[in-house]
Parts: structure tokens; C-alpha cells; sequence
């Protein structure tokens, strides 16, 4: 990764692709009602690049590197635990590869994708906490917020993913259209474990936060991860017909699972990436 020339003209350039990249990732999640096919991961490979430019303006290149260390170790060491003990997610596999360990490469930037983003809606959301975490409620307060933030993205999309989809394979089955409940205590887990980590980073550092360069700077991430949910709807309008069998037997109307999805994206990543948009428009965030 390469530093990012901080002078107002490279900045203003740097804005001006951001605003690119999240219009690109919100206008695929709404495409691919009209291809008929899922762009999931050309958004996510949006949000990527999306999260390391962003990244480097706020945090600085180094500092956004102990980020994605933290995410992509902690995210790794966990979901090998799970596949091979049961904990912290329940039991699985993966059905893709190439693989680190048990867990395919592809699933590490993933996390990065979906982290970074929830991790600077939690902090729009708490009036920019992560440029206060020398208040002791923010600096506990952020990590919680971001990991449920992240969480609800994976509650709207976990049933599709794995039992229609087949990408991972829950070995028992699950009560939330093939999912165990201990997936989403394990997601939480997870994301707050590393999230934790980094505020504890930030916190001894309380230059690392760079000045944002304009308002909409804190509304770009918003986008990014209103994308996600606005995917899951967008699906929910082409989703076909038929069944599906879980590992555990039971039948599972696909319609009805995006429809679940569907209401859990509406009233929670989409509603949250509403919010956050409130409070930035209200000038909730002035000043950092």
C-alpha cells in the first residue's frame, strides 16, 4: 500500500474516487435486479479498495495496517477454532478454497470489507468516537457498537450464502433458516474481539485520527455499508422459487428465506445507514 499525498489537491482527488467507489457499490447492489445476477463480490472487491483508500486518510498507512492485521489474524485464528471445535460460530466448513488453513483467502478481505465500514458507521452513529477514545465510554462503547453493526450484515445474509448457496455448510442445521444462533453470538465475539484490540491501539495513540477533509467524508463508509444491505434487498425481488434441505433435514422455502433477509436488511443495515446519515446532515459530527 502506498501513502497517500495528504496536500488539499490530492485530497480533493482522493474524495472525488471514494465518491465513485460508494456510488459504484450502492448502484451494483440495485444492478443486479436488472442482470439478473449476484454482484456481491464485485461489491465487496468495491469495498475493499473503498476501505484501504478511506483508511489511509483517517488513520494514516500504518495505522490502517495494524487494522487489517488485527481483523484478518483474529477473524482466522476464530473461524479455524469453530471449524475444528464447535467454537465460537458452531460447526461447519467451508466448501470453496484456495484455503488458509481451514478458512478460503477470499473470507479475510471480506471481513475487512464489512468491518472498516461498520467500524466508522458505529463511530458516526457515537458522534465520532473513534477520534474520542480518550473518553472511556468510547473507547468500550465503539468496539461493541461496530461488532452488532457488523453482525446484523451476517444476519441478513447467512441463510442465502450457506443454505441456498452452499458456500459454507452448517454440519447441524439451524433454527434462523438453517443457521445456528450460535453463529451471530460467534460473529459478535468475533468483530468485537478485534475491534477491541484496535480502540485499545488508537487509544495510545491519539494523533493517529487525521481531521476529515469535509462532511462527507464520514457520509462515503455510510454508503459503502448501506450497500450490503441494500444488496439483500435487491435480492429479495428476484429471489426464485422452490425448496432447499438443510444438513439437518429440514425443508426451507427459498422465498422465504429472502424474505427474512429482506426484513432484516430493511430494519437494520438499511435503517442504521439512514441514521447515520441523519446525524451527519444535523452536524452531529463537527469539529473532528
Amino acid at each position: 500500500m502506498t501513502a497517500i499525498d495528504s496536500r488539499p489537491t490530492s485530497k480533493k482527488g482522493w474524495i472525488t474516487a471514494l465518491w465513485v467507489l460508494a456510488l459504484v457499490a450502492v448502484a451494483a447492489a440495485f444492478a443486479q435486479t436488472v442482470v439478473a445476477t449476484n454482484l456481491i463480490p464485485q461489491i465487496y472487491g468495491t469495498l475493499i479498495l473503498f476501505g484501504l483508500i478511506h483508511g489511509t486518510l483517517r488513520y494514516g498507512v500504518i495505522n490502517l495496517l495494524v487494522f487489517i492485521a488485527i481483523c484478518l489474524v483474529v477473524s482466522n485464528i476464530y473461524e479455524n477454532a469453530s471449524i475444528l471445535t464447535g467454537f465460537p460460530f458452531g460447526n461447519y466448513h467451508y466448501t470453496a478454497g484456495p484455503k488458509l488453513f481451514n478458512v478460503p483467502l477470499n473470507v479475510g478481505p471480506f471481513y475487512f470489507a464489512m468491518g472498516y465500514t461498520s467500524w466508522q458507521v458505529a463511530s458516526v452513529l457515537l458522534d465520532g468516537a473513534d477520534a474520542q477514545l480518550q473518553r472511556r465510554i468510547n473507547l468500550f462503547a465503539l468496539p461493541l457498537v461496530a461488532a452488532v453493526l457488523m453482525t446484523v450484515i451476517d444476519l441478513s445474509i447467512d441463510g442465502s450464502t450457506s443454505t441456498i448457496g452452499h458456500f459454507w455448510i452448517w454440519h447441524d442445521g439451524g433454527g434462523f433458516y438453517g443457521v445456528p444462533y450460535t453463529n451471530y453470538l460467534g460473529w459478535t465475539l468475533t468483530t468485537w474481539t478485534f475491534y477491541q484490540l484496535f480502540a485499545f491501539y488508537l487509544a495510545r495513540r491519539p494523533d493517529a485520527v487525521r481531521p476529515a477533509p469535509a462532511r462527507s467524508f464520514f457520509a462515503l463508509p455510510v454508503l459503502g455499508y448501506a450497500s450490503l444491505g441494500l444488496h439483500v434487498v435487491a435480492m429479495f425481488t428476484t429471489a426464485a422459487s422452490g425448496s432447499v434441505v438443510d444438513q439437518a433435514g429440514v425443508s426451507w422455502q427459498i422465498a422465504h428465506i429472502h424474505e427474512a433477509a429482506f426484513l432484516c436488511a430493511t430494519y437494520t443495515v438499511v435503517f442504521l445507514s439512514v441514521l447515520a446519515l441523519i446525524k451527519i446532515a444535523r452536524g452531529d459530527l463537527r469539529g473532528i
